[in-house]
């Protein structure tokens, strides 16, 4: 995975049992990462990021085609898009 701009990155400080830093310490080495990048892996693995339900995208772009109609817009002027991610 791209490691992010560091301004999307944030800076936790916690406590863990030393023999779970040793693990994840040995993990890391097993697996040629850094220490944090075993721990960003492993929470990426056990938290992945929400996947965009395409049916629900597709849905509201209908409604907003809809609504526009509705209001007397023109359906086909451009709208800003928003950012989705994974895309």
């Amino acid at each position: 995975m791209a490691r992010p701009p560091a301004s999307e990155q944030v800076q936790v400080n916690f406590r863990m049992p030393a023999d779970l830093k040793a693990r994840i310490e040995a993990a890391a080495e097993a697996n040629s990462r850094t220490t944090t990048a075993e721990l960003v892996a492993t929470l990426e693995e056990k938290y992945p990021a929400p996947e965009i339900d395409e049916l629900q995208v597709a849905h509201d772009a209908l409604q907003r085609f809809l609504s526009a109609i509705r209001s007397g817009e023109d359906p086909d002027k451009p709208t800003p898009q928003i950012d989705q991610p994974g895309r």
